[in-house]
């Protein structure tokens, strides 16, 4: 049986998989555990939305 420290990892994975920035999970990683540890799923993972132009970052 995994715990929810594993249930989490395969869920920010999920998340990374699909495209998310996880530049911005990392930031939140905080607030998105404690959500977690409330529910065991607090919303399943989504396609990422449509990128926004030209990352400011990219080129440094």
């Amino acid at each position: 049986m995994r715990n929810s420290t594993d249930d989490y990892a395969v869920f920010i994975h999920g998340m990374i998989a699909l495209g998310h920035d996880r530049h911005w999970l990392r930031r939140n990683e905080v607030a998105l555990r404690q959500r977690f540890a409330r529910d065991a799923m607090p919303f399943p993972p989504v396609e990422a939305p449509e990128p926004r132009g030209r990352d400011r970052y990219e080129e440094i």
